[in-house]
């Protein structure tokens, strides 16, 4: 798993440089948000570009 990949992206990608919330539930709230974000910003794309084919990873 990758995760720099996906910091990044929500970095660059949704221009997002800081939480705007302070205390630790409502920034695991906020990641939690961002996470869905990037995923439904991720599943909008495969079905613009009709690349439904699913994916199955194998344990290494």
């Amino acid at each position: 798993m990758q995760a720099e990949g996906a910091f990044s992206k929500i970095k660059d990608g949704l221009s997002y440089n800081r939480f705007h919330h302070k205390g630790k539930a409502n920034v695991i709230s906020e990641i939690n948000l961002l996470s869905i974000s990037l995923n439904l910003n991720k599943l909008a794309s495969k079905i613009t570009k009709k690349d439904l084919e699913i994916i199955k990873y194998k344990a290494a």
